[in-house]
C-alpha cells in the first residue's frame, strides 16, 4: 500500500511538508504533476519501475492528490493566493480576448454577407446574365414566368407584375395580394419606366422583348429572357430562375414533378391504337391554329392524339383558311381556355359544319378555373391530364383528374380542395 506521506516527505526532502529549499520539485510542477513523467529515473530497459523512485511514487493519482492538498493546507498558503488570483485574472483575460475574437469574428461573417455576391447564368435566348444575390426584388413580365415564381415560392419577392393580371383566376386563388402590385405592361407593350421605377433586382421578360431587355441592360437592371415552347425548355426555365433567385430546392420539386408527370402520362398513352386528330384552336379566332413547334402540339401528341396542323411550320399562332380546315378535317377541336369566344361560337359557324369534329359534336373548351392549362406552365402536365381524360377517358377518368388537380395546387400553390 503507498504511503502517501512519506512519498510527499521523500519528495521534499524532509518532514514538514513542502518546504521549498529541499524539494527536488518545484511548487508548480508539485501542483499540476505535469513533471512526473518527463523525470522518471528508471532504466528504460526494464518493464518495472523501481520501487523508491519518488517520481514514479509521485506520478501516483492518489499521490498527486496528497501533495495539491498539502499545497492548500501548509506552507503555501500565500502562494496559493497569489496563484489564485492571477488564475482568476488570468481567466477574465482569456474570456475579454475569447469575447473580443468572437465579436470580430461575427463582424466579419456580417461583413461577408453584405457584401453582394454574384450569379452568372446563360438564359434562354443565349445572353450571359449576371445577377447580385440575394434577389429580393423581381419584376415578372408575363403570365408563363408569374405562375412559375408563384410554383417556386417567390411570389413574395414579387414587386412588379404583368398587366391584365385580374383576367388569371389563379391569381385571386393562390396570391391575390399580387394583384396590388404595379402593372409593367404585357409582352406586347411592356412598360420600361415602370419597369426601372420597381428598381428590379431581377425581371424575367418572354424571349421576344430582347429589345426591351438590352435597355434594361444599360441601366444595370439584369434581365433573364425565357423560351419555353417544349417540355425540356420549361424545365430548363424553371431550373434558370431557380438558380437566379437561390431557391434551387423548390426548383428541383418542380422539376421532379413534372418529370414524373411526363414519364407517367407518356407511358399511359404510349399503346393507344387511335390516335384522333385534334385541333387545337387559337385564343383570337378558330381559324388560327397550333402549328408543330408549338407547345399545345406537344400536349395533344403525349395525351394520345395527333395535331391535325402538324404540318404547318411556326412556333406561335397560325392563321389558316376554311379550306386548310377541310382538309384537316379534325375529329376533335380544343378551344384554349383563354379565347375569346365559346363552344357556341364556333358551332353556329356554317361554313365548318360538315367538319367531323362538328357533326359528331365533339368540341371541347379547356378549364378556366385556374390557369391556361396549354401554356408552357408548370401546370401543363395538368392540362395533358385533361386532354387525356378527354380523347381517352378510360385510360385517366375523371376521379383521377380531379385528385390530381387538387394535389399539384394544394402542393406548389398552397390553395386547398
Amino acid at each position: 500500500m503507498i504511503d502517501s506521506k512519506s512519498i510527499v516527505q521523500k519528495c521534499t526532502g524532509g518532514s514538514n511538508p513542502l518546504p521549498s529549499a529541499m524539494s527536488p520539485f518545484s511548487k508548480q510542477s508539485l501542483l499540476y504533476g505535469d513533471i512526473w513523467k518527463n523525470t522518471c529515473r528508471c532504466s528504460s530497459r526494464t518493464s518495472r519501475h523501481e520501487k523508491n523512485c519518488i517520481y514514479c511514487l509521485a506520478s501516483k493519482p492518489a499521490v498527486q492528490f496528497f501533495i495539491k492538498r498539502c499545497l492548500q493546507r501548509y506552507a503555501y498558503r500565500d502562494f496559493k493566493k497569489k496563484l489564485d488570483c492571477y488564475t482568476v485574472e488570468g481567466v477574465l483575460l482569456i474570456k475579454s480576448i475569447f469575447a473580443f475574437l468572437m465579436s470580430l469574428f461575427i463582424l466579419i461573417l456580417c461583413a461577408c454577407a453584405a457584401l453582394p455576391v454574384s450569379y452568372t447564368v446563360t438564359d434562354q435566348t443565349g445572353r450571359t446574365v449576371t445577377v447580385e444575390e440575394p434577389v429580393e426584388r423581381i419584376v415578372s413580365g408575363y403570365y408563363i414566368s408569374s405562375s412559375m415564381c408563384i410554383a417556386l415560392g417567390l411570389s413574395g419577392r414579387l414587386v412588379g407584375f404583368e398587366a391584365r393580371a385580374e383576367t388569371r383566376p389563379i391569381y385571386a386563388l393562390a396570391k391575390p395580394e399580387l394583384l396590388e402590385l404595379p402593372n409593367v405592361g404585357t409582352a406586347r407593350d411592356f412598360n420600361l419606366e415602370a419597369c426601372l421605377a420597381l428598381n428590379p433586382d431581377l425581371v424575367i421578360l418572354p424571349h421576344r422583348l430582347i429589345d426591351a431587355a438590352s435597355i434594361l441592360s444599360e441601366f444595370d437592371v439584369p434581365v433573364i429572357l425565357v423560351n419555353p415552347e417544349n417540355f425540356d425548355a420549361v424545365i430548363e426555365m424553371i431550373t434558370l430562375v431557380g438558380n437566379a433567385a437561390g431557391v434551387q430546392e423548390r426548383a428541383q420539386q418542380l422539376i421532379e414533378y413534372f418529370e414524373s408527370s411526363r414519364n407517367e402520362l407518356e407511358s399511359l398513352t404510349a399503346e393507344v391504337a387511335s390516335k384522333p386528330r385534334v385541333y387545337v384552336a387559337g385564343v383570337g379566332s378558330w381559324l388560327s391554329t397550333a402549328p408543330k413547334d408549338m407547345y399545345q402540339s406537344a400536349l395533344v401528341e403525349m395525351a394520345g392524339g395527333v395535331n391535325a396542323a402538324g404540318d404547318l411550320a411556326g412556333s406561335g399562332w397560325v392563321e389558316i383558311s376554311y379550306e386548310q380546315l377541310f382538309v384537316m378535317n379534325p375529329e376533335v377541336i380544343i378551344i384554349p381556355s383563354e379565347a375569346s369566344y365559346d363552344i357556341d361560337d364556333v358551332l353556329s359557324d356554317l361554313a365548318i359544319a360538315e367538319i367531323s369534329a362538328i357533326k359528331n359534336n365533339r368540341i371541347y373548351k379547356m378549364p378556366s378555373d385556374y390557369e391556361a392549362w396549354d401554356s408552357p406552365i408548370p401546370a401543363s402536365m395538368l392540362g395533358v391530364r385533361w386532354l387525356i381524360n378527354t380523347l381517352h377517358n378510360d385510360l385517366y377518368p375523371d376521379d383521377m383528374l380531379s385528385r390530381a388537380i387538387e394535389e399539384f395546387y394544394f402542393e406548389f400553390f398552397g390553395i386547398a380542395a
